[in-house]
């Protein structure tokens, strides 16, 4: 069973991709859009439990010819033992025509191996985002993930799923639902780059908007 167990995790993966890219396409009434999202990221240490980051993203969107957003991110967090680890984050987009955005959050997240090499995980965040600090939008989002380390393989797969929920004035409920599939590898000492596709449907807007990106990461560790 352990031999084959990798071939059913990565089968299953593939599946799940699958479904993800046929369930944006299946809906004519949804408006889709394919975007680029690329991050760089630098991660150290300030003490054995505590962490620090400092994250720069460029997202395209319209078919990956126009920018999005950029945004520059900067969090700590704290282990609080093998299994759980908190924190928080500041995040600053700015917008050439109007107010920049400020987001906060914090978060809690919990880590298991339930299989030899299978590793589960939840995150819960909740988060608030502003630009003149008079109005608020709050969001919570529940994240399950997993993670296979395959034996002589240096590219694991990870697969997430995740659930906003927003409050504010004029909308409280699920608003999106989000896919994750990605993997991991390092390049050279302490600088990994992570590769993935996402899929996710907004169900806050009227008509519905979905989108399928392509994820690209770069993070030096230090």
């Amino acid at each position: 069973m352990k031999a084959i167990l990798p071939y059913i995790i990565l089968v299953g993966l593939l599946f799940l991709s699958a479904t993800m890219i046929l369930q944006a396409q299946e809906h004519s009434k949804v408006l889709r859009d394919f975007e680029v999202w690329t991050e760089l990221s630098f991660e150290t240490k300030l003490s054995k439990k505590v962490g620090v980051e400092l994250n720069q993203a460029v997202r395209l969107d319209q078919n990956g010819q126009s920018v999005k957003n950029v945004f520059t991110q900067i969090g700590i967090d704290y282990k609080i033992n093998k299994r759980w680890k908190f924190g928080g984050d500041y995040r600053w987009i700015p917008e050439s025509d109007e107010e920049s955005e400020n987001r906060f959050d914090v978060w809690l997240r919990y880590n298991k191996k339930i299989l030899d090499r299978l590793e589960f995980s939840y995150r819960f965040k909740a988060e608030t985002q502003t630009s003149n600090f008079s109005d608020f939008s709050n969001r919570f989002r529940n994240r399950i993930g997993l993670e296979y380390n395959i034996r002589k393989w240096k590219w694991d797969p990870s697969f997430q799923i995740e659930f906003f929920y927003v409050y504010r004035y004029d909308f409280n409920n699920l608003s999106r639902i989000r896919y994750v599939l990605e993997t991991e590898r390092e390049l050279i000492d302490n600088l990994d780059l992570s590769l993935g596709i996402l899929y996710q449907r907004n169900y806050h807007k009227t008509p519905l908007t979905s989108s399928t990106a392509a994820l690209v990461g770069l993070s030096y560790k230090f």
